[in-house]
């Protein structure tokens, strides 16, 4: 039955043991990252781990982390078109009387005195 199933083909270089070829760094350019991680503000975890992999000798990251790069800001919504003042901004159930008149909401009765009563 063993030999009814297909073998896989094994590539040289890509077996369960074998690593790919290391990479060595000349202190030039060991000192030239480490200036340039500096200067591009990296956190001291990021640049812990550039120099773990320059000791080890493997290849460089192609992207960072996002921690290093300039983080996405959300854009800025439009002001609203209605003004509030800030005292009612935070209870939004209230609204100025001014802002009821103008949309017809509120009418106020004309004040018609009475005659007085007497009291005796």
């Amino acid at each position: 039955m063993a030999s009814q199933k297909q073998m896989e083909v094994v590539t040289k270089g890509t077996g369960f043991r074998r690593r790919p070829k290391t990479t060595t760094y000349t202190p030039g350019t060991c000192e030239l990252l480490r200036v340039m991680m500096k200067e591009s503000k990296l956190t001291n975890i990021q640049q812990r781990h550039i120099m773990d992999i320059m000791k080890r000798g493997d290849a460089l990251p192609l992207q960072c982390s996002p921690t290093s790069s300039q983080r996405v800001l959300p854009s800025k919504q439009i002001a609203s078109p209605i003004y509030l003042p800030p005292i009612l901004a935070a209870r939004p159930h209230l609204r100025p009387a001014n802002m009821c008149q103008a949309n017809g909401a509120y009418s106020r009765e004309q004040f018609k005195p009475q005659a007085t009563r007497d009291l005796e």
